[in-house]
C-alpha cells in the first residue's frame, strides 16, 4: 500500500510552497490560539482507500520516516496551492446518518482505479467546525478555507484519478446550505436507514456526533444543560431527528438524491456512479459489486445484514424516543425518495 519515498526536503527552501507540498495531504487542522494551522504528512505512494481517512494516515505515521518529517503550515499555504494546484473538483458529496451504509458505498467506489475518495476526511470537518473555535470567523472566510481544503484533499493520487467523491461525517449535514451554496452543481446523495436500526448500532458503540459536548449544543436547537442532562436514547434520537430535517427542509433543488440502505449495494452502479458521472463498464461493475460481499469497515470480515438483530435488541425507550422525534421526518424522507424521477 506504501512507497518508501524519497526525502522530500531536498532543495526544498529553493521551491515555491505549491512545489514544497507535492506528495503531501493536509491531515489535520488545529489552533494556536484563534490561529488555525495546517498540519501535513508526506503521502506519496498512499492511495486513500482505506475505510476512512484517519486510517490511510495512520498507516503514513506507521513509517518513521513520514511520522518525523511532517510540515505545518498556515492556511495560506492552502490558498497558494488552490491557485497553482487545483486538484480534482469533487465528482459527488456523500452525505448520511451514520451506520446505514455510507462506508459501503465509498469502499465499493474506491475499488475502481478512477476514482479518489476521501472518507471522513478531519480536515475538511475542523474547518466546517471552525466558528465554534473563531466565532468571528466570517462566512466569506471560512468559504475560502473550505474550497482551499476541499482542493488540497484532492491531488490526484495517480494518473488514473479522475473521479473525486468526498464522504462527510453524519453531522455534516446539519451544514448542507453551506456546503451546498459552496459546490451547487456537484451531485449528492443522502444516505439513510430505519432509525431504530441506526440508533441501536449507535447505543453499542457511540459515534463522535452522539456523544453529548461534542456538537455544539446550539447546532441542535439545544441549550447546553438540555444536551448534558438528556437520557441517552433521547439525545441520540434527537441527533437523528436534526440530520433528517435538515435534508427533509432543503430546497427541493439543493436536496441530495435520497438513497436507502434497503437499496444498497445495487444503488452504487445503478444510481451513484451514473450520478456521479463515473461510467463503470462490464468490468467496473464487476469490481464495484466484489466489494459489496465484505464488512465495509473491516474488509477482513464478510458481510453480514444484520437489521433484524437490530430491530430486536432496540429497548421500550428507545422505541418511544424514536416515535416521538424521527419517524415523521424518516416518513418525509420516504415519500420524497418515491416521489423523486
Amino acid at each position: 500500500m506504501t512507497a518508501s519515498p524519497a526525502s522530500p526536503a531536498s532543495g526544498a527552501s529553493e521551491l515555491s510552497m505549491p512545489e514544497r507540498l507535492r506528495g503531501w495531504t493536509p491531515i489535520r487542522m488545529s489552533w494556536r490560539g484563534r490561529d488555525p494551522l495546517v498540519d501535513w504528512c508526506y503521502t506519496q505512494g498512499i492511495d486513500f482507500v482505506d475505510p476512512f481517512f484517519d486510517q490511510s494516515v495512520w498507516c503514513c505515521l506507521d513509517e518513521p520516516f513520514r511520522l518525523l518529517f511532517q510540515r505545518h503550515t498556515t492556511l495560506d499555504a492552502l490558498a497558494d496551492l488552490a491557485a497553482a494546484r487545483p486538484g480534482l473538483m469533487p465528482s459527488g458529496l456523500v452525505f448520511h446518518t451514520s451506520r446505514c451504509g455510507s462506508t459501503l458505498v465509498t469502499q465499493m467506489l474506491a475499488r475502481l482505479p478512477s476514482v479518489l475518495v476521501m472518507a471522513e476526511p478531519g480536515p475538511l470537518e475542523s474547518v466546517l467546525a471552525a466558528r465554534s473555535v473563531a466565532p468571528d470567523l466570517s462566512e466569506d472566510q471560512r468559504a475560502d478555507w473550505f474550497r482551499w481544503m476541499v482542493s488540497a484533499l484532492g491531488q490526484p493520487r495517480r494518473p488514473e484519478h479522475v473521479h473525486y467523491v468526498i464522504k462527510f461525517d453524519a453531522w455534516a449535514v446539519l451544514q448542507l446550505p453551506f456546503i451546498r451554496s459552496l459546490f451547487p452543481d456537484t451531485p449528492a446523495i443522502f444516505l439513510y436507514r430505519d432509525p431504530i436500526e441506526v440508533l441501536v448500532s449507535q447505543a453499542g458503540h457511540r459515534g463522535y456526533h452522539m456523544i453529548p459536548g461534542c456538537l455544539p449544543p446550539e447546532l441542535l436547537g439545544l441549550h447546553p444543560a438540555e444536551a448534558t442532562s438528556m437520557a441517552p436514547e433521547r439525545y441520540m434520537a434527537t441527533v437523528l431527528n436534526r440530520l433528517l430535517e435538515s435534508v427533509v427542509t432543503s430546497p427541493e433543488k439543493g436536496r441530495p438524491t435520497l438513497v436507502h440502505y434497503r437499496q444498497l449495494p445495487g444503488a452504487v452502479t445503478d444510481t451513484i456512479a451514473p450520478l456521479f458521472g463515473i461510467d463503470l463498464g462490464p468490468d467496473g461493475r464487476t469490481v464495484v459489486l466484489d466489494a459489496a460481499d465484505q464488512d465495509a469497515k473491516n474488509p477482513s470480515l464478510p458481510w453480514v445484514d444484520d437489521s433484524e438483530d437490530k430491530r430486536r435488541r432496540a429497548t421500550d425507550a428507545l422505541r418511544l424516543d424514536v416515535r416521538q422525534l424521527v419517524d415523521p421526518l424518516y416518513d418525509d424522507l420516504e415519500r420524497l425518495r418515491a416521489a423523486a424521477p
